[in-house]
């Protein structure tokens, strides 16, 4: 049986194969889980039971929040919940509390 994942060709067969999950901060987006405070290059993904990893690597560093409940992120309003938790981690990293 194929497996199908996201990673590219890599002509190294010793490198792992990924699948792309994760939310990454381009340009401040209305509908990204990301807040506009993240710094670009910035990528999340969110676990089923509500842990959230935010990786920042302007600021060289890893955000990890735990859950361990379904339905966890604010109901309706799940994307203003998620945004505001990453601009907080952004705002805390940059010194702008």
């Amino acid at each position: 049986m194929a497996v199908t994942d996201q990673s590219p060709s890599y002509e190294n067969p010793d490198l792992p194969r990924n699948g792309l999950f994760w939310y990454v901060q381009g340009a401040p987006a209305a509908f990204s889980e990301l807040g506009e405070r993240v710094p670009a290059g910035s990528y999340q993904i969110l676990g089923v039971t509500g842990p959230t990893l935010l990786v920042m690597p302007a600021y060289d560093a890893v955000v990890v929040k735990m859950y361990n409940k379904y339905y966890n992120y604010g109901g309706r309003d799940y994307l203003q919940y998620l945004r505001e938790f990453s601009n907080l981690a952004a705002d805390a990293l940059s010194g702008q509390q």
